[in-house]
């Protein structure tokens, strides 16, 4: 979405303008998420038994948000304020564990893209670039926490 919406490109695309290595970081960004969220259950003593509902609505709203961003990109002020403001609203961010997965992931996910824009790994085109990457790349992140964290929930890797 974000290559046909023109937020960024890669040097060497392979598929619909995107590179091969594309589909494996978010995989892999999902797993360290939800394997993030596997290993604070102890801290925080939650029990397995997750929504289907809730792991699913919140798996759409992030894609939703993904898909946003593809449209909204020029408007950064405007987009980092639905993100961050969608966040703070959802129910399911108002808890504990819940925030302690999903502020990591603000700094942790855009330092990451924020490596391989360094690496030339791919070029961000938007406005309001904060050290080489969107101003709003943080919010989407704590919804992508918020979804790792549901699917968790739901589909518990372990129950220890």
């Amino acid at each position: 979405m974000h290559v046909a919406g023109g937020v960024l490109s890669y040097p060497h695309p392979a598929f619909l303008g995107e590179a091969w290595w594309v589909p494996l970081l978010m995989g892999s960004s999902l797993l360290a998420m939800v394997i993030g969220h596997a290993n604070q259950k102890r801290s925080f003593a939650i029990q397995p038994g997750g929504s289907t509902v809730l792991a699913i609505l919140s798996s759409t709203a992030f894609m939703g948000f993904y898909a946003l961003t593809a449209i909204l990109w020029r408007h950064p002020m405007l987009l980092t304020a639905i993100l961050v403001g969608a966040f703070l609203l959802r129910p399911d961010a108002r808890t504990a564990p819940a925030l302690a997965l999903a502020l990591p992931m603000l700094i942790i996910g855009p330092a990451v893209e924020l490596v391989l824009t360094r690496l030339h790994a791919f070029t961000y085109h938007a406005t309001g670039l904060v050290f080489g990457v969107p101003c709003w790349l943080g919010g989407l992140y704590l919804h992508a926490a918020l979804a790792a964290r549901a699917i968790e929930l739901r589909w518990p890797i372990t129950d220890r």
